[in-house]
């Protein structure tokens, strides 16, 4: 991933290829853009893969609440009738570093009226590993669930281009907007009015 700043972290996609030609870079950098723009318009609806947003992943020790043992599908842990919002961070991103305490602060105050699910995808955005999620999580003392996905499945579902990325599903399970880079608190809690209203 290159263009680090504090608000989002974008990928490289290989474009640092000196073999690559100048055609080459502008149609894949064309390409990225317009990938880019999906991801950031895509404000309600499905994701690209129609209503298949379910993927595998393991809960982190601190999260064995909700997680049974082992690989799960977020499927079998997804809320019934209750908004889901799926936060996709990575433990050496500094805008998930700055806006998961506001996280904990909303997991605090709705309580069981929402569920705020954590997912590492560090190990496939070269923004960390489980060891360095571990640490910042501890770190920073969050308790709402968090897990990491096993595969690299989340970046296709839902075109994730940055990190942090985050997904606002209603209580049907349809998605109401879709976050790229770092939420203020008052952008969260406003996006959580949002689910509750819908």
């Amino acid at each position: 991933m290159q263009g680090r700043n504090d608000r989002t972290m974008t990928y490289r996609n290989g474009m640092g290829d000196p073999r690559r030609t100048r055609r080459q870079v502008v149609l894949a950098g064309a390409s990225m853009a317009g990938a880019v723009l999906l991801a950031a318009c895509s404000t309600s609806g499905e994701t690209a893969a129609g209503n298949t947003t379910d993927f595998k992943l393991v809960g982190y020790e601190s999260s064995n609440v909700i997680f049974p043992s082992g690989t799960t599908n977020l499927a079998k842990i997804r809320p019934v009738d209750k908004p889901l919002i799926l936060n996709f961070w990575a433990g050496d991103c500094p805008a998930c570093q700055s806006e998961m305490p506001a996280f904990q602060r909303v997991a605090d105050q709705y309580g069981d009226r929402i569920m705020i699910l954590g997912v590492d995808l560090g190990v496939f955005t070269g923004l960390g590993s489980h060891e360095s999620a571990k640490r910042l999580f501890n770190e920073l003392s969050i308790h709402y669930p968090t897990a990491y996905a096993v595969d690299d499945q989340p970046v296709h579902l839902f075109r994730i281009q940055a990190m942090p990325t985050t997904v606002f599903f209603t209580r049907t399970s349809r998605i109401l907007t879709t976050s790229v880079g770092m939420l203020s608190e008052s952008q969260l809690r406003g996006n959580v009015e949002r689910l509750l209203a819908a």
